[in-house]
């Protein structure tokens, strides 16, 4: 039996920390589409793969991991920034609300000790998320008369907004990447 690889290896031997992209997986089809093409957008803008952490990629969904909620939230907790992509479907979904209060948290306790981004996107009105607006690097709701319909183009209207909320995210954690393997080069090279 192949040994299972621990997700804290796996981001740590990254050169960048991820970005979580966090979404519920039990919602309709619609829903999860728009996860999927945003994702693929991103990637197609430069922050794809070792930039966003998408569970589907690192082979961590409920049919194929016993602690694939655990993976998560440990995800959560290793990211430097947090997409949560929310809907009135999702918002009564108890592991939606404990990883939603989870990236919450670990934003309110960041502080200005280091720097974590939340970037909200509402797909519809759900009210129990409003909480998250205070809190949010940026935060799009769509509203009644967006149609959920051409999902290409609600993600068409707001990727460059997002974009320019993330890259500076990107950019920070490759100077703080980098300072870290300048530190650790340093230790090495100390006299004992």
């Amino acid at each position: 039996m192949a040994c299972e690889e621990s997700i804290t290896t796996r981001i740590h031997h990254r050169a960048i920390p991820p970005i979580y992209l966090s979404y519920s997986n039990q919602t309709g089809f619609i829903e999860r589409y728009f996860v999927v093409k945003l994702y693929e957008q991103l990637v197609g803008s430069g922050l794809g793969e070792g930039v966003i952490w998408f569970d589907h990629h690192q082979g961590i969904h409920p049919d194929k991991s016993a602690t694939w909620f655990a993976d998560r939230l440990e995800a959560i907790d290793l990211s430097i920034a947090s997409i949560l992509i929310l809907s009135n479907a999702c918002q009564h979904q108890r592991l939606m609300t404990i990883e939603s209060k989870a990236i919450a948290d670990r934003k309110l306790l960041s502080g200005t000790s280091t720097v974590y981004g939340l970037f909200v996107i509402l797909l519809d009105e759900c009210h129990d998320f409003q909480y998250l607006r205070s809190r949010a690097d940026y935060f799009y709701a769509f509203n009644k008369t967006d149609s959920m319909s051409e999902v290409g183009e609600r993600v068409s209207m707001i990727l460059k907004e997002l974009l320019t909320k993330l890259i500076p995210y990107k950019q920070f954690s490759s100077i703080q990447n980098n300072a870290t393997m300048y530190e650790h080069k340093i230790n090495e090279e100390e006299p004992k």
